[in-house]
């Protein structure tokens, strides 16, 4: 997974193995600066909503605004090619 151009190292759970990697445009979503004891960083809340249908898989992004109403937005599957 990866958030921006940071990668987030996917980690295997008993027999899963990784199947993709999803990609998101954060640009809609809002990133609060946010304190903390080793100064400052930035929170992002979102989901990623997975769209099983017949014959395809989708992906979206997903975050609530802040009138409350969710939002989504396209996002991009990249299968891997090592499986």
């Amino acid at each position: 997974t990866s958030i921006g151009e940071q990668n987030i190292p996917f980690k295997t759970v008993g027999n899963f193995h990784k199947l993709c990697t999803i990609k998101a445009n954060l640009a809609g979503v809002p990133i609060p600066r946010c304190f903390g004891p080793n100064g400052l960083y930035y929170r992002v809340q979102a989901d990623i909503v997975l769209l099983f249908g017949v014959t395809e898989l989708k992906a979206q992004i997903a975050w609530v605004a802040q009138n409350g109403i969710e939002k989504r937005g396209d996002a991009e599957i990249i299968y891997d090619t090592d499986i």
